[in-house]
């Protein structure tokens, strides 16, 4: 069966709370215990209304009780097992309500944590629309379908409960009922056959839709710019129409299962009234005998719904699994970083992406001396962003290897790694946060007034004071918008608050005034040997202090050496130079 398989996908979640299932198996099961014994009580309460007829078995309990108080001890036993069950089958809720809610948590905080651990080559092959579906829509679905998953086994508890007080009251009656419930179930099997694939749409269909909404957000300046509202729109509506449709017929299905089965429920129960009848069986048995079949039939009904919704959500729970389940990326098990004492070396290192445009880098060799400045420069596409993915460690070569004083980087544990690393990129993220919390991301345990230095070393101190509440603005989405230059300053702040071993420059200052670039360079020139600074830029004023300057041609390197030496060759960085005069 398809829900089972859905079921052993979610039994680490419910390996969390161990006790969680069986405790409210317990309550579930006594709280329907407690209804059908009220419920049976009814035989000897009606029996009790006629003082002439012989009491049957059924009043053998209150034998002991006077007949003038026989009526009334039964009504007050129907109603303690009434207010017990009510208080049973709310402790059932509460604790399943608690225990769904911190699973949903774990899933969530487990999807979010592995989606943030992942390899950037690994991100590369999921696209963002379904990553936003799985985080925001399939981890809810999945949460959903572990609650379906413990009403499920309280329903099959509750169903022997009031099977087996069935069977006592008449064997051969409950016999017929279990023959009609079959063939009831079988109906409504057939009829909810295409949930499944329904759902397993709907997933595919959110993901598009994610991707558009996640398109239009971003890309909203170029949708105006070029006047594209109504192609974006229409694109949007297509994705849009096919979702309602998808789950306009799996809704239909859902809305189908309750009519149809209660339908079908009645009739049984006329069924068993005239069987009942024709079999002999006295009048209040034959009442009672129906009583508990009503009550009964909800939990089958309920039963049958959760089959259903719990196949419909089988997708999602696949996919968060198979995502929980994906191996993070090339990091295993690997040496703590003892320090960078001596350089860094490229020996052979070749990449490429998996779009198949041919290579990014091809057989690169070259170093990073330690202390020193080097420049990374080349014309756009030549692989220098390449290069700083490499360094980070965001992605790892394909052929060839990165030492780090002799140590292969893929040996060197990549969180430790790391810690050592400040990056500065030309389109850093800035958070929904204050500037004080966005430039001690780069360092948490640094104070306010570190914070403020690295602000005054980046050039950023004098226009973060004169925002609305300073260091206290809210920036980033949903905050202050800052203009490109403001928002390099602070990323370079924030990398500066790291400390790092290694510091790295990607296009970090292409949005600043030649004076804030000036400030920065001769800050660095004033801390020369520590960091260690790779600078990745097409301006030629990034070169001025640079010890040593790689020269990159698609992917290849066409020359190196000192500024002064490359200039004299009258190589790409002399015609840059020539180029940038003529400007």
């Amino acid at each position: 069966m398809k829900e089972i398989k859905t079921v052993q996908l979610l039994r680490p979640f419910l390996r969390m709370y161990p006790w969680g299932l069986p405790a409210m198996v317990v309550l579930g099961t006594l709280s329907s215990l407690a209804e059908g014994i009220g419920i049976s009580l009814f035989v000897p309460l009606l029996e009790s209304l006629d003082p002439q007829r012989r009491p049957s078995p059924a009043v053998g309990w209150f034998q002991g009780v006077p007949a003038g108080h026989r009526l009334f001890a039964i009504v007050a036993s129907i109603l303690a097992l009434t207010i017990c069950k009510g208080l049973l089958a709310y402790s059932d809720s509460v604790l399943a309500a608690s225990i769904n809610s911190r699973i949903t948590h774990a899933i969530r905080s487990r999807t979010f944590a592995k989606m943030i651990g992942m390899s950037q080559s690994a991100l590369d092959r999921m696209q963002p629309g379904r990553l936003l579906n799985l985080l925001g829509t399939d981890t809810w679905h999945t949460s959903d379908a572990i609650s379906l998953f413990v009403n499920l086994v309280i329903n099959l508890c509750s169903i022997a409960v009031f099977f087996a007080l069935l069977v006592a009251l008449s064997w051969r009656l409950t016999l017929l009922v279990v023959l009609g419930v079959a063939l009831v179930s079988l109906l409504l099997r057939t009829v909810s056959a295409g949930a499944r694939g329904l759902g397993r749409q709907g997933v595919e269909a959110n993901a598009a839709m994610s991707e558009q909404m996640l398109d239009g957000l971003e890309g909203i300046q170029v949708i105006q710019m070029f006047g594209l509202q109504a192609h974006r729109q229409k694109l949007f509506d297509t994705v849009s129409e096919k979702l309602r449709s998808i789950y306009f017929r799996l809704d239909l299905l859902h809305r189908a299962v309750h009519p149809l089965s209660e339908i079908l429920y009645i009739g049984l129960l006329l069924g068993i009234l005239l069987a009942g009848v024709s079999l002999r069986n006295s009048v209040p048995t034959v009442v009672v005998f129906l009583l508990l079949l009503y009550r009964l039939q909800p939990q089958i009904r309920q039963l049958d719904s959760a089959r259903l919704s719990l196949t419909s959500l089988a997708p999602s729970v696949e996919d968060v699994m198979r995502f929980l389940a994906a191996d993070p990326g090339p990091f295993p098990a690997a040496s703590r970083f003892a320090g960078f004492n001596r350089e860094i070396r490229f020996n052979g290192v070749t990449f490429f992406y998996e779009s198949g445009d041919g290579f990014s880098l091809d057989n690169l060799s070259f170093h990073v001396p330690h202390g020193k400045t080097t420049a990374i420069v080349g014309p756009s596409g030549s692989g220098k962003t390449t290069i700083v993915s490499l360094l980070c460690r965001f992605r790892d070569p394909v052929l060839g290897e990165i030492h780090v004083d002799g140590v292969p980087l893929a040996g060197i544990d990549v969180v430790s790694w790391r810690s050592q690393i400040a990056w500065a990129g030309q389109d850093t993220y800035l958070f929904s946060a204050t500037v004080r919390e966005n430039i001690r991301y780069g360092n948490l345990a640094a104070s306010d007034e570190e914070v403020a230095r690295a602000a005054v070393e980046a050039d950023a101190d004098h226009f973060i004071r004169s925002l609305p509440e300073g260091y206290g603005t809210k920036i980033g989405p949903g905050g202050l918008a800052l203009s490109g230059g403001q928002t390099q300053r602070l990323a370079l702040a924030r990398a500066l608050l790291r400390k790092p071993a290694i510091l790295i420059l990607d296009e970090a200052t292409s949005a600043l005034d030649s004076v804030s670039e000036d400030t920065i360079q001769r800050y660095l020139q004033r801390r020369k040997g520590n960091p260690t600074v790779v600078v990745i830029s097409h301006r030629l004023s990034t070169m001025r202090y640079a010890d040593h300057v790689v020269v990159l041609h698609e992917g290849r390197i066409s020359e190196q050496g000192s500024p002064k030496e490359l200039f004299a060759r009258r190589g790409f960085l002399f015609r840059l130079r020539e180029l940038q005069n003529a400007g």
